[in-house]
């Protein structure tokens, strides 16, 4: 209800204002409202509603413990999120909690908080062309790690999107600290195909 506003201005002549009646009426409302508000009842909260008119809704006590939260560390309290921090509420695995995650024109990493590191590289395209034994084999292809490890990594190569036949990869050099190699072997030649390079190790 809107407040009922008593005239006690306007002049009619042998009195002013609204006639008595009419102002009692408003006070009786006025204070009706306000008694609705101030009713005592376990568990309620009021709130006006879309009309503007006082109402009440349920609340908890759970609920009003975190209306009283004196501060942002209080209210985080009730609800157990200790300092709101990612690790504090979502727990850690020691070692294995990703730290960085990156990507560049090289390929892609993964490092993890215990030193270790993942990458995914590619070469360019390998052709088998020379014969080797049985087959033929490709030239050394190199592919550069898109971030560096501390030492030599474990790599494994395979290959993808031949032409022309199917072939194998195979280890060529050590890999070192920035970039391994491989050659593309196969029972016919000039197979072409990329090599891609799963890289494990320290950081």
């Amino acid at each position: 209800m809107v407040q009922q506003i008593i005239d006690t201005t306007t002049d009619h002549g042998t009195y002013k204002g609204d006639p008595g009646k009419t102002a009692f009426e408003k006070t009786k409302a006025n204070f009706a409202e306000l008694y609705q508000l101030f009713q005592t009842a376990a568990n309620k909260l009021g709130y006006f509603d879309g009309n503007g008119k006082p109402s009440f809704t349920d609340i908890t006590n759970y609920a009003r413990s975190i209306l009283g939260g004196a501060d942002a560390a209080s209210v985080r309290s009730v609800l157990g999120l200790n300092s709101g921090a990612v690790a504090a509420v979502l727990g850690t695995i020691a070692n294995g909690s990703i730290i960085e995650v990156g990507a560049n024109s090289n390929g892609s990493y993964i490092r993890f908080a215990g030193g270790k590191q993942i990458c995914s590289s590619k070469s360019p395209r390998a052709t088998a062309s020379s014969a080797y034994g049985s087959g033929y084999m490709s030239s050394s292809v190199y592919s550069v790690f898109p971030a560096a490890f501390s030492s030599p990594p474990i790599s494994l190569p395979w290959t993808i999107n031949h032409v022309s036949g199917i072939s194998s990869p195979w280890g060529d050099t050590v890999p070192n600290a920035t970039s391994c190699s491989a050659r593309l072997f196969s029972f016919v030649q000039n197979v072409s195909a990329e090599l891609v390079f799963l890289s494990f190790g320290d950081f």
